[in-house]
Parts: C-alpha cells; structure tokens; sequence
C-alpha cells in the first residue's frame, strides 16, 4: 500500500468534515513513515491504527512543544510541509 493510499483511507476512517490543515498535514506524514517502516504488515485495519497512533503521539508532543514556546510568546509562526500557520495560546490546535 502506498502512503497516498492509506493516508485516504484514514481520511475517510476519520469521518471528520473540517480537519484542521495542520492536522491532515501531520497525518499525512504519519501516513508515510507507516509505509516507510511497515514490516511486511499488509492488514489494512493494523496499518490504519498504525497511522492513529503515531498520531496521537506526534499530536500530543505538538502541543508539548507549542504550550512550552507560547510561555516566552505571543504567537508562533510554523512552517510545517510547506504551509504556514501561526498559533497563539488560544488555538483550537491547542485544546483537549
């Protein structure tokens, strides 16, 4: 399976209309080091909680690194995979 295949396959597992662009961008890069490091594993449902888990992982140390940046900021201007974004400490990016 290639990372395009499974990153659409997660979309639609999602079933989220407005994904945050930052967000598909990071599951997009989950999608691809999946695929990168898939270990003969071809189960689609185990390569999909793959893709989950990196990233609620890569979610969770987001936040981390933005929380800790916003302590010695206003707002933060991030270059992720070619798009912009600017995050201050009221981002919806941010909560739960």
């Amino acid at each position: 399976m290639t990372s395009k295949d499974l990153f659409r396959l997660t979309l639609k597992d999602l079933r989220i209309d407005n994904l945050h662009p930052l967000h598909k961008a990071m599951i997009e890069e989950c999608c691809e080091k999946v695929v990168e490091d898939q270990q003969n594993i071809s189960d689609t449902e185990t390569l999909l909680h793959a893709v989950r888990l990196a990233f609620i992982v890569s979610n969770s140390m987001f936040k981390s690194m933005t929380n800790a940046l916003l302590t010695q900021a206003d707002i933060i201007n991030l270059n992720y995979r070619g798009i912009n974004f600017t995050i201050d400490a009221n981002s919806p990016l941010l909560r739960g």
